[in-house]
């Protein structure tokens, strides 16, 4: 059954947790790694005790019109959740006879990250800032009562002119809300542009000598007629900042 993105988002809230689960072992390590208190006091050190309930948007909202990208976007297959919740979430995916990747930019550069490993796409709101955190950590937010890292991708990925300031970059306006490892995080990204489907014969994912240093974070590049496109890997991200 096909979907649109909004429509798919909608109908696996994955973000919503009951506020009374407990904590994941990748949340406490990382209250534990950037906070330095016990999980229990965090909300109420850093001022987080009010959950926020952020503004989502449709991808077509997100779209600028000066990309030139069809805000249209494409179906999406009703594919099950529960593959974002896999150990082995890449091989996984090398596994499914297509992908579905929803693209964004930063800066000038379009990327993609696989649809099962977004939660949802909501409007820029200012993170919490955290002491003595690296410089692409902006600080974390308590969306819906779960603790989410703001990430200021394109500072991760060494993307210098987007390096403007010592929190989020002006040009964040939307952030891409994931979980992997038992840690929410949130990309900031200039704008979502859409959609894509595409074969596996589209995909390289051996790609070591390609991208050099970018590897840390690009698991696989998607071909669009003379273009790469990188593919982001949640996963390097998550064990990034849980390992920095």
């Amino acid at each position: 059954m096909s979907k649109s993105p909004e429509e798919y988002f909608q109908r696996h809230d994955f973000a919503t947790q009951s506020k009374e689960a407990r904590l994941s072992e990748g949340e406490q390590v990382f209250l534990e790694k950037y906070v330095g208190v016990k999980p229990e006091d965090v909300l109420d050190k850093l001022g987080l005790d009010a959950p926020m309930e952020p503004r989502a948007v449709a991808l077509s909202q997100a779209v600028d019109a000066a990309t030139g990208h069809a805000v249209e976007p494409a179906e999406v297959e009703e594919t099950s959740a529960d593959l974002a919740l896999v150990r082995d979430f890449e091989g996984a995916l090398r596994k499914l006879p297509d992908l579905q990747l929803v693209s964004f930019f930063l800066g000038s550069q379009e990327f993609t990250i696989p649809i099962q490993a977004v939660q949802e796409v909501i409007r820029y709101v200012e993170p919490t800032k955290l002491p003595e955190s690296p410089p692409y950590l902006a600080g974390m937010v308590n969306l819906r009562g779960t603790i989410t890292a703001c990430i200021k991708l394109a500072t991760l990925m060494g993307m210098g002119e987007a390096e403007t300031s010592d929190h989020a970059t002006p040009r964040s306006r939307f952030i891409i809300v994931c979980r992997r490892q038992g840690l929410q995080v949130g990309l900031l990204v200039e704008q979502v542009a859409t959609m894509y489907r595409v074969s596996q014969d589209q995909i390289e994912w051996n790609i070591e000598q390609r991208m050099g240093g970018m590897v840390e974070i690009v698991t696989a590049l998607m071909r669009r007629g003379e273009e790469l496109l990188g593919i982001i890997s949640i996963d390097k991200i998550v064990e990034k900042v849980l390992k920095q």
